[in-house]
């Protein structure tokens, strides 16, 4: 656009010029004989109207050329527009991403922690009567990982004969226990199991113990409790 804007101000002007020297060329005395001051007011009433015509057809250049910039900043606006918006959302992949990648250590950080606890069943082996009371006997056999510094502890303090305890038991290993139990012993009650895991850890496990139902008082069921 301005290139021919250009041009056609050149081609206006040359022909204006043209016009100029054809003019002189049929009447040269008419210029030749003019005082200094005609001649210059000639000369400004020759180069006014060029200069004039050149000044607005620049007006015209300029304002075409800011109507280019402007286009071209609005490009630019768009284009940064939709470069942050893309940012954006790479922002919030990025962010998901980095949940996702927390959530799975988060995950297997729990899986190895329960993987490292050890897991307690209990199962009566038999009961005797004597002068003291009932001779409970019970089996505490280890079916999760491995654990160590094993102790056993009623919260009812009418049990008694609370074994001593066990340094490890290994996955399969079992834990034979004897208490005595009164006469009158209320159900339910409850047993805690203090204990280091595998990650050396300490821990406990809690066990509601209850009758079976249509069993024997001395036939107990052990429930675990979630602590």
């Amino acid at each position: 656009m301005q290139k021919t804007q250009s041009r056609v101000g050149i081609s206006i002007t040359a022909a204006y010029f043209a016009l100029l020297i054809a003019w002189y060329w049929d009447q040269p005395r008419l210029i030749a004989d003019l005082k200094p001051n005609e001649l210059g007011d000639f000369l400004a009433g020759v180069f006014g109207p060029v200069a004039f015509f050149w000044l607005v057809l620049g007006y015209f250049q300029q304002g075409e050329e800011l109507r280019q910039n402007t286009n071209a900043l609005e490009m630019q606006a768009q284009e940064l527009k939709h470069s942050v918006e893309h940012q954006g959302e790479m922002v919030v992949v990025a962010r998901q991403q980095l949940q996702t990648q927390i959530d799975a250590i988060k995950e297997e950080a729990e899986r190895r922690v329960r993987a490292a606890k050890p897991k307690f069943r209990f199962t009566k082996v038999g009961h005797s009567i004597g002068s003291f009371g009932i001779l409970l006997n019970i089996r505490c056999q280890n079916v999760g990982n491995t654990a160590t510094d094993i102790n056993l502890a009623f919260t009812n303090t009418e049990l008694s004969g609370s074994p001593s305890p066990v340094p490890r038991l290994a996955t399969g290993d079992y834990w034979d226990i004897q208490c005595k139990v009164p006469e009158r012993l209320v159900l339910p009650t409850e047993l805690r199991i203090l204990y280091t895991d595998a990650l050396a850890v300490g821990g406990v496990a809690v066990f509601r113990i209850d009758q079976k139902p249509n069993g024997d008082r001395f036939d107990w069921t052990f429930h675990e409790e979630q602590v």
